[in-house]
């Protein structure tokens, strides 16, 4: 009998749940509408403090992470299903009608509104997000090694071959390339730096311009940007031991050094080397340096891990790599001139002549000797002449190439620079590129349209919009 009795109960309690529960929406329609107001609030409130986050994210580029989007949409769709349940006009329907309220309508509406009030609140559970936005990989790095004008050649191949080869070299910290203004430095190192990411031979690649003027601040803030990295410090000192913990986190690292006038210190980098190469023991955890002192302080290493950052330098003077920066010797490589059919080769994929120019061919190669066989004095001269294919105009840029090579006034890559000048469209195209020249060598943009405008050179042009 007990027995039965608690099945009973067991079974009674059973029906009952959900009899309440049914009786719940109904007599407490009122108040389940009202809670999903409330809910609906809040969860208003909680995606407008999002999408500000984002918003601002997203001026300063950088990117969303996946579930914020996916709870925007949610939350969007949501709101928009909630705001139209509270406009039905069934709900006007629910009061007494000939002295009874409508219960089966105020069932349903009541049971809608729990179930959309509880839906608002897992919502809002869901948007205690551990990060709203991310700094995107760096494309710094790719677009500091980018160059379109780059054509493989022999002399060049050569040099290359080299070049990485002592990359490989395990032995060699740093290595040079050394030649006159306008040889092909820059454009070099870049195809270096762009196949040792292709083949893997370094995690990181990143590259500054140094110039004859180091602005140390500068040059670290080109580096951070290729490592993602934000320097916040004031000091440079700080800033540099900033970079060398970034740099420290990866397993191996090329830095390029294009431009180099004078000796550098590398510890404003965050690089530091001892006197045979290796990594600097005062930065090893105190395990290795343990391990070290019973191998003779010569811990082992994998041939790559034996220097974890090399440095790549170009420079016009050897003796500046040699007795400043002491690259050894066999690590420093002279970049020379192009052979001749190299340099007429490369005028004539920059000016675009063709095998149906033959009279323009034949002063394409005279205009790519008076260049000096430089890739830069070539390729600036070729853009000059790129868009005006008359002959006239060219025979009077070879005239005027070997009357300056009579008096020698000015330098391959100089007279280049002004044929490229005199051959630009516009008045305002040439105060616009004199601007540039008078500023520096790598000026901001917005600085440029300011000045521009403030100079008069964009006529009609008032504000930074317009321009």
């Amino acid at each position: 009998m007990e027995f039965v009795s608690v099945v009973f109960d067991k079974s009674l309690s059973a029906l009952l749940k959900p009899v309440g529960r049914q009786l719940d929406y109904l007599y407490n329609y009122g108040c389940n509408v009202n809670e999903l107001k409330e809910q609906a609030r809040k969860l208003e409130e909680r995606r407008e403090t999002i999408s500000r986050q984002v918003e601002e994210a997203i001026r300063n580029a950088k990117n969303i992470e996946n579930p914020v989007n996916s709870w925007l949409d949610k939350v969007k769709t949501n709101l928009n299903e909630v705001e139209s349940f509270l406009s039905d006009g069934d709900h006007q329907k629910t009061g007494c009608s000939n002295g009874f309220p409508n219960l089966k309508l105020r069932h349903l509406l009541g049971r809608k509104a729990k179930k959309m009030s509880s839906q608002c609140g897992q919502l809002l559970q869901e948007a205690n997000f551990s990060a709203i936005s991310y700094h995107p990989k760096s494309e710094a790095t790719e677009a500091a090694l980018n160059d379109s004008v780059y054509v493989p050649c022999k002399s060049r191949d050569a040099v290359m071959e080299k070049v990485m080869k002592a990359l490989r070299d395990p032995t060699a910290k740093m290595v040079g390339i050394y030649g006159q203004g306008g040889v092909g430095k820059t454009t070099l190192v870049k195809a270096v730096g762009r196949t040792a990411k292709k083949e893997k031979l370094y995690n990181v690649v990143v590259m500054a311009n140094i110039t004859s003027t180091p602005d140390v601040r500068k040059i670290q803030g080109e580096i951070a940007d290729m490592l993602g990295l934000r320097l916040d410090d004031e000091s440079l000192i700080g800033r540099a031991a900033r970079l060398r913990q970034r740099l420290e986190k990866e397993k191996n690292a090329l830095v390029i050094l294009d431009d180099l006038w004078v000796g550098f210190d590398l510890s404003m980098l965050g690089i530091l080397f001892n006197d045979d190469g290796e990594n600097d023991i005062s930065q090893m955890p105190i395990n290795d340096v343990l391990n070290s002192t019973q191998n003779n302080l010569k811990p082992e290493k994998s041939p790559v891990d034996s220097v974890r950052c090399k440095i790549l330098v170009t420079s016009r003077s050897k003796e500046v790599m040699s007795n400043k920066m002491d690259i050894r010797e066999s690590s420093i490589f002279s970049l020379d001139v192009m052979a001749e059919e190299e340099a007429v080769e490369l005028f004539n994929k920059v000016a675009g002549v063709t095998e149906d120019d033959p009279e323009l061919k034949s002063l394409s190669a005279k205009i790519a000797n008076k260049c000096a066989k430089l890739p830069m004095a070539i390729i600036t001269a070729g853009k000059a002449l790129k868009n005006n294919k008359s002959k006239f105009a060219w025979e009077i840029a070879l005239q005027q190439m070997e009357r300056q090579e009579i008096v020698e006034v000015l330098k391959p890559v100089e007279f280049s620079t002004k044929l490229s000048y005199d051959h630009m469209q516009s008045e305002e195209l040439k105060s616009f590129f004199l601007l540039c020249a008078h500023i520096s060598e790598d000026p901001s943009i917005v600085d440029l349209v300011k000045y521009c405008i403030g100079l008069g050179i964009f006529q009609g042009v008032y504000t930074v919009k317009e321009a």
